[in-house]
């Protein structure tokens, strides 16, 4: 299986957040250092002249000071949390590469973090083409318990609006139109990659979109077990993704 990088989108993610994470975490060790003593002594100063301008200017800005404090550590907490996450993704797509390369040849071409022209939301995770149509797949390495009934997307019983099915097939919809547009006349498939130790409780209409970590035989056949189609159409949408991964 032949293999393109594409943009690196997750690695330049990650990278952000821990330098994000870094400054942040080195303004918190330093604000509370000026800040709150300067909050104490001025505070009393400030309560034994209440009329004085001057202290009640100094205890303003350190109490400015402190509040930057809560939040830069806030911020920097929350740049750790998003770093884990995208440390996370790429690990299940390291992951995902690894199981395709046991049982694909040369045939297949995998692309990874594709930004289809002409659309304004993320790369697409990866995807695969081979002599058995087009693949669109959408990497999520979740933990906790998710399900999927009606369109609704819950993770421990939390309605999330950032929906895993609804973005893939929005994914899937751009690249069909985009081959389309090309006048390429492939199959285009959608799949879950689920690379997480979370519960995924999903209604049965969508379970044959879903490829789970630990179920390398099916995810094989899925690909394999179809017929061959068109040779000149697929090594078509090889190269236009091609152009698009450079």
């Amino acid at each position: 299986m032949k293999i393109y990088n594409g943009s690196d989108y997750l690695v330049k993610q990650k990278n952000e957040y821990n330098i994000t994470k870094n400054r942040f975490a080195k303004i918190s060790c330093i604000l509370p250092i000026i800040s709150i003593p300067i909050l104490y002594i001025s505070g009393i100063s400030l309560y034994k002249n209440p009329d004085s301008a001057y202290y009640s200017i100094v205890f303003l800005l350190s109490l400015v000071g402190t509040g930057l404090f809560f939040r830069n550590a806030v911020t920097s907490k929350l740049a750790g949390i998003k770093e884990l996450h995208f440390k996370k993704g790429i690990s299940s797509e390291e992951e995902l590469e690894k199981t395709l390369s046991e049982f694909l040849g040369d045939g297949f071409s995998y692309f990874k973090n594709i930004q289809i022209p002409g659309t304004k939301h993320g790369d697409i995770d990866a995807v695969l083409i081979g002599y058995s149509g087009v693949w669109v797949i959408e990497n999520k390495n979740y933990s906790g318990t998710h399900t999927f009934y009606n369109g609704i997307w819950k993770r421990n019983n939390k309605t999330i609006y950032n929906n895993p099915i609804k973005q893939l097939r929005t994914n899937w919809k751009f690249v069909k139109e985009y081959l389309d547009s090309k006048n390429i006349d492939v199959p285009i498939f959608y799949r879950l990659y689920w690379g997480g130790n979370g519960n995924l409780q999903i209604e049965e209409n969508i379970r044959n979109h879903i490829w789970y970590k630990n179920s390398k035989e099916w995810i094989r056949k899925d690909i394999l077990s179809r017929f061959m189609i068109n040779k000149a159409n697929i090594e078509s949408a090889k190269q236009i993704f091609v152009l698009l991964s450079t």
